[in-house]
């Protein structure tokens, strides 16, 4: 890239960091979105991960930006900060998996919702659902209770598809989290919704 560019670039993020100039930091961000996320998408294979790698560099090139660091070379940082952001998604990614496979490997499973034996559990459920935040059990009524996808899950949200499994993932640990401090192991599936009809009954002939 010519100097001059380099240091128009340089001339934009300082606007933005000393005045707030959001639309030159737009134009940065439209001139290095395809560095960005070539390396992005080049280590992940994933459009998804490799736009939440984007989000998370612009946003910290942006909180940067506003403390008045001088950069010698966008370019340089970019990329730097890229290799970290997905090296990073793959750790996370990785431990995830791991995670799922010990649970497949030694799981307890809970008991079939149709043999009636639920009813012992609706306490320890019930406790542990409600150490939950609301955000987290909004997305795992909307997940399992509904049984909706994780499209229909962010579009009720208001999140992106794959910001809405994340979400998911993240309550369902903390659930998982909860029972087990209840005793309580449970697939990698969660059983469904079984953990959120257990002990429900159908209402009363009339009550509509």
């Amino acid at each position: 890239m010519e100097r001059g560019v380099m240091d128009e670039e340089l001339s934009l993020l300082s606007a933005y960091g000393q005045r707030g100039d959001e639309a030159a930091f737009a134009e940065v961000v439209r001139r290095r979105m395809p560095l960005v996320y070539g390396l992005a998408f080049r280590e992940l294979r994933d459009h998804q991960f490799a736009e939440e790698v984007c989000q998370n560099v612009f946003s910290a090139l942006a909180s940067t930006a506003r403390k008045k660091t001088a950069f010698r070379s966008i370019g340089a940082w970019l990329y730097q900060v890229t290799r970290r952001q997905t090296a990073q998604v793959l750790r996370t990614e990785a431990s995830r998996r791991r995670r799922e496979q010990e649970v497949v490997e030694s799981e307890v499973i809970l008991p079939d919702r149709e043999t009636g034996e639920w009813s012992q559990w609706v306490p320890e459920l019930t406790g542990a659902l409600a150490e939950l935040s609301d955000s987290d059990q909004r997305v795992l009524f909307l997940r399992f209770y509904e049984g909706r996808t994780f499209k229909e899950v962010a579009s009720c949200l208001g999140i992106r598809d794959r910001a809405a499994q994340k979400r998911t993932e993240r309550a369902i640990d903390r659930l998982r989290g909860a029972l087990a401090r209840r005793g309580l192991t449970v697939s990698g599936g969660l059983a469904g919704a079984p953990l959120f009809t257990a002990g429900a009954a159908a209402p009363p002939a009339g009550l509509t």
